[in-house]
């Protein structure tokens, strides 16, 4: 499952994000995603790197959110569109759960939250601050892009989500941010990044809030130095088929004009992922 697109909506905590379900070469194969995992940065994306680095306050949101362990989501059609979006965007297209189409919408909602997501308020945690030469201990630091994480995950999910809205586990700062899926295990899968770059490039850590850049993450995806409002970060298939390399990736102007949940095009080949 990757990141197709994310943005703020039309307006700032209209926040949503499209995923696409991918692998396979024959089009017909489905992939488990129970426990796959969606969050903000929490600090995989800074100027530091993994693990490194003065981090607080550049798009830190405490929690995340965890797809159910239920029988939905045991068998989902390579292809298929994921749309999360904020609850409070009444002009959006309301639930849809039937993959038939390859395309499935989820208003944020405590209905939604409590049938077919999970959440958590408490991981991962926000890392202490330090400075670009200080390694410090994150529960999504070094290693975590490839060996799993598992401190990344608690020992307790909210089965009944008590917040209303993706805003409140992960809202994306208009600065700058990022949006990221892991597996199961904790590990890194794919994600992208928006927005500031550090305005003292030979004092990469300043100290200030949101001093240190936003970038790419493992994957090096960072779409625009432009900051969130008004505006969406979307995979356009400019080059190629890989969803790795940040030329396939723009930026949508204005965010109103956007279509979210509607943008079938040719990334849905089979083979796509491959």
């Amino acid at each position: 499952m990757i990141v197709n697109e994310i943005s703020q909506g039309p307006t700032a905590n209209q926040e949503w994000a499209e995923l696409v379900v991918v692998g396979g070469t024959s089009g017909c194969e489905t992939v488990d995603l129970r426990g796959w995992i969606i969050d903000d940065n929490n600090g995989d994306f800074n100027s530091c790197g993994l693990g490194l680095g003065a981090i607080s306050g550049s798009g830190i949101a405490p929690g995340h959110i965890r797809f159910a362990n239920v029988p939905y989501w045991s068998a989902i059609p390579v292809g298929t569109i994921i749309l999360i979006y904020d609850n409070t965007w009444t002009s959006a297209p309301g639930l849809n759960t039937d993959y038939c189409d390859f395309l499935i919408t989820f208003p944020m909602d405590g209905t939604v939250q409590s049938t077919y997501f999970e959440a958590t308020v408490d991981r991962p945690t926000t890392p202490a601050g330090g400075n670009c030469t200080t390694t410090r201990t994150c529960p999504n630091g070094v290693g975590s892009a490839t060996l799993g994480d598992p401190t990344y995950i608690p020992s307790n999910y909210l089965t009944t989500p008590s917040f209303g809205s993706i805003s409140g586990i992960m809202g994306l700062a208009n600065i700058g941010d990022a949006f990221q899926v892991r597996t199961p295990t904790g590990a890194y899968y794919h994600g992208l990044s928006y927005g500031i770059t550090d305005p003292n490039p030979s004092s990469p850590c300043p100290g200030a809030p949101f001093g240190n850049s936003i970038t790419g993450g493992p994957d090096g995806l960072h779409v625009s130095n432009i900051g969130g409002g008004d505006r969406g970060y979307a995979f356009l298939n400019t080059t190629d088929d890989n969803y790795r390399a940040v030329g396939n990736y723009s930026v949508v102007l204005p965010a109103s004009s956007q279509t979210p949940g509607l943008q079938i095009t040719v990334q849905m080949l089979p083979g796509f992922g491959q």
